[in-house]
């Protein structure tokens, strides 16, 4: 693997997990928003005049939902999953400092790096394809490529790429990395 594939392979992986960092994070807050709106609602409502018109069973309602919302986020651990991707984001970032750093032996440092990023690769969950792609995109952008390196992904792709990967082996017409050849635009 060549020292520009390297770099550009381990800036993506940080722009993949910088993603789903901030994914699980509002994740968390929304979830710990509802809670204690719900815990906050019996105060509001049936402290009031409309308790005498709502049925005997709904005041159980809101706690109900109180359990059911934390429950969602003991279940799921939206907040451990950001510090795993932030940990992730944290050891990529190491790595591309090694590249970046002149010491004059590229090719013992890519060799080195490769393996680390294959170690790390490893232990990493399983990677959504096409938030992987529009990383890609974003990367190629961010680094002034030619659009035509960007691979196409369909407006329903981009809305549930953080949930689930639809049609991904539609998405590899093109190099993972760009060409080192290829001058930015």
């Amino acid at each position: 693997m060549t020292h520009h594939a390297l770099i550009f392979r381990v800036r993506r992986s940080i722009r993949y997990h910088s993603h789903r960092q901030r994914y699980f994070d509002r994740w968390h807050q929304v979830v710990i928003f509802f809670a204690l709106a719900f815990s906050a609602l019996p105060v509001f409502v049936f402290r009031t005049e409309l308790a005498t018109y709502l049925p005997s069973w709904a005041p159980i309602v809101p706690p109900l939902l109180v359990s059911l919302v934390a429950s969602l986020d003991l279940l799921v651990g939206f907040s451990q999953r950001a510090r795993a991707h932030t940990d992730f984001i944290r050891q990529f970032t190491d790595l591309e400092r090694q590249l970046v750093a002149p010491d004059g032996k590229e090719d013992t440092t890519v060799a080195l790096v490769h393996g680390e990023v294959l170690e790390l690769e490893a232990t990493e969950p399983p990677v959504l394809q096409v938030l992987d792609t529009l990383c890609q995109n974003e990367l190629l952008r961010a680094e002034d490529y030619s659009r035509e390196l960007q691979v196409p992904v369909g407006r329903i792709q981009r809305l549930c790429a953080q949930f689930f990967d639809l049609n991904a082996h539609n998405l590899w017409t093109k190099p993972r990395t760009p060409p080192e050849n290829v001058p930015a635009s």
